[in-house]
């Protein structure tokens, strides 16, 4: 259950939580908003394709073969890496989290 963002609200008026009362609430709420993680649907698959392209773009050029979910809160990416002189292509995948990390990249 979320909770409200309102001490936060309430908070800020008062010099950035100089009320010692608000605090606790205002860390809750701030934690709770936190844990949700930045990402949901196909957005999410969308961001982990591309927080992982990004991750590889450094070792070549990156085509993203799939992306299917690893667990509730991270998806899993895999793709190839081409290798700029010449020499045969690479596969890698790539571990990205809700909350907009990657947590594992590993080229094969």
């Amino acid at each position: 259950m979320r909770k409200s963002l309102l001490p936060l609200l309430l908070c800020l008026p008062l010099g950035g939580c100089a009320y010692v009362g608000l605090a606790p609430l205002v860390a809750e709420a701030v934690g709770e908003a936190s844990r949700g993680g930045l990402y949901a649907g196909e957005r999410f698959a969308d961001a982990a394709a591309e927080g992982c392209r990004g991750r590889a773009a450094r070792h070549g050029r990156v085509a993203i073969t799939r992306v299917e979910p690893n667990d509730a809160k991270s998806m899993r990416v895999y793709g190839t890496i081409e290798d700029p002189y010449g020499g045969p292509g690479r596969s890698f995948s790539c571990l990205f989290r809700s909350d907009g990390n990657i947590s594992s990249f590993r080229r094969s």
